[in-house]
């Protein structure tokens, strides 16, 4: 008999502890209006769930796209809120994309310029990127492509005149290569 309850309150302390993890999160219900979903399969080849979703309120002069992760029947906590200039930034392509585990971004005000979402659900992190051009920086304006462990963008270079140019980046080292000048 004190086995018993030992283990129900063993697996009671464990359900608690889970629950107050996902209970620091706001919640939403994702299913009734649009938003980009994103399904990632892990290492343990289990399927996670992310998607991003316009939040912006009517007078706010930037962009807020929401970084959600999916943790029940819909049933999505908001990991991060993204600032960004674009409209409908959570469709973009140019200013959000997904590649393996990760999120590339484009951000303003309080969001890094460029920057890495390392997706892990609730562990998710966010990691500012910073771009160079022999040693210059760039400003990134548009995400073209990732691939091989490569992005391609659009920007400028800092030191050189406000012409945008197409470069093509390493996610290893964040050194780049002008590839055209249009």
């Amino acid at each position: 008999m004190k086995k018993l309850i030992i283990c129900v309150v063993i697996i009671l302390t464990l359900c608690g502890c889970e629950n107050k993890k996902s209970d620091k999160y706001e919640h939403y219900q994702l299913s009734d209006s649009y938003y980009n979903k994103y399904v990632y399969v892990n290492n343990k080849n289990k399927e996670e769930i992310y998607a991003l979703k316009d939040m912006t309120e009517e007078e706010y002069q930037s962009v807020i796209t929401g970084l959600f992760y999916k943790v029940g029947n819909d049933d999505y906590i908001l990991l991060d809120k993204l600032e960004s200039l674009i409209t409908d930034a959570s469709n973009q392509k140019s200013v959000y994309q997904f590649y393996e585990d990760k999120l590339y971004g484009l951000g303003s005000g309080n969001t890094p310029i460029t920057f890495e979402y390392q997706l892990n659900g609730t562990k998710s992190k966010l990691k500012e990127l910073n771009f160079k051009v022999e040693d210059t920086s760039i400003y990134p304006t548009a995400l073209i492509e990732i691939k091989n462990n490569s992005i391609i963008l659009k920007g400028y270079i800092k030191s050189q005149e406000q012409e945008t140019r197409t470069l093509i980046c390493s996610l290893d080292n964040y050194n780049c290569t002008i590839t055209d000048n249009n």
